[in-house]
């Protein structure tokens, strides 16, 4: 039986599968304006939001802040042998989101050296050497997922910790849960240093990517107003709508993923007496895909007028003599 919050979480896994699979298609067979290996990462990355979405729908993952602790977790109602898969299964889920922000940064990456014209970079996105990159984007993703496999396997002590409170919010036994549990403090108030570590690991990815993010996004602002003084009206007003677009695709990610997440992951090193079931947050996780693709097809002309094409709202239509963003292949 699907409760309210798998219904939204459904509502949100249709939403994505439906505007990522009109994108690709927009964006296989009708957009001209962008070319080469950056219209296949549009592809990979609308690809990677639903397989997102479909494992938090089959996953069911969750976020408890009970004072100085933090376990995440699955609703799913599980036989014991099926627990430490299960576990796997919600932590690979947490690893496709680091993902998924590895390949915004190679994006970010990508257009940089375009617009920048930085050969040497753009060498590496051609040819074998272009399965660096997706290494990088798996093997970014898999130490985000390992890390709390390793870390966060919960103990004696952990499961005590969270054990009355998860029977009074979820009236489960925690035992029989497939869980991670991060718990900050001991009973003689120290660290507990294998679960912090996994904080300061996570941290230093999230920042590290978010860095790469932002630089990148501020060297192209600065060179692209340069450049907008010398280029053809056409190409300026294609420019202008993918800046939008990195604006929304660096914000989107922002609200929806990385800020909250640094909330929750703060809250157990601050020992706050709090008791916080993170269902809003996911919920809003689960529309993120949609909405970074919704963004896309409404900041780019020719994703708009392509649609109006295809649901006849516009008599003459043609996207044949458009100026390429990226045709470096």
């Amino acid at each position: 039986m699907i409760d309210a919050g798998q219904l939204i979480v459904f509502t949100g896994l249709f939403t994505a599968f439906f505007v990522n699979s009109f994108l690709i298609y927009l964006t296989l067979f009708y957009i001209t304006c962008i070319r080469g290996i950056y219209k296949y990462m549009i592809v990979w990355f609308a690809f990677g939001c639903i397989i997102f979405d479909l494992t938090e729908f089959i996953s069911r993952p969750h976020i408890h802040n009970f004072n100085g602790s933090l376990t995440y977790f699955s609703h799913t109602i599980l036989s014991e042998d099926f627990l430490y898969f299960w576990t796997i299964f919600i932590d690979i889920y947490g690893g496709m989101y680091c993902s998924l922000i590895t390949i915004i940064a190679v994006q970010f990456i990508f257009r940089y050296a375009t617009l920048l014209n930085d050969t040497r970079i753009l060498q590496t996105f051609k040819g074998k050497i272009l399965w660096l990159w997706v290494l990088l984007v798996i093997g970014v993703g898999a130490l985000f997922c390992v890390t709390p496999l390793i870390m966060l396997q919960p103990d004696d002590y952990a499961d005590e910790y969270v054990k009355d409170e998860f029977h009074r919010v979820y009236s489960r036994n925690i035992t029989e849960i497939a869980r991670l549990i991060l718990v900050a403090y001991d009973e003689n108030n120290n660290f507990r240093w294998k679960n912090l570590s996994y904080c300061f690991i996570g941290a230093i990815i999230l920042n590290s990517l978010y860095s790469i993010i932002i630089y990148c996004a501020l060297k192209m602002r600065h060179n692209l107003l340069k450049q907008l003084e010398h280029v053809s009206p056409e190409y300026r007003k294609l420019e202008n709508q993918f800046f939008k677009t990195i604006i929304i695709q660096i914000a989107l990610p922002t609200i929806f993923l990385t800020f909250p997440m640094m909330i929750l992951l703060s809250t157990p090193i601050l020992n706050l007496e709090v008791s916080f079931n993170s269902s809003i947050y996911h919920w809003g996780i689960s529309f993120y895909p949609s909405l970074d693709s919704i963004a896309v097809m409404l900041i780019v002309s020719e994703y708009k007028v392509c649609i109006r094409k295809i649901f006849k709202c516009s008599n003459t239509v043609d996207t044949t003599n458009q100026t390429s963003l990226t045709n470096f292949a």
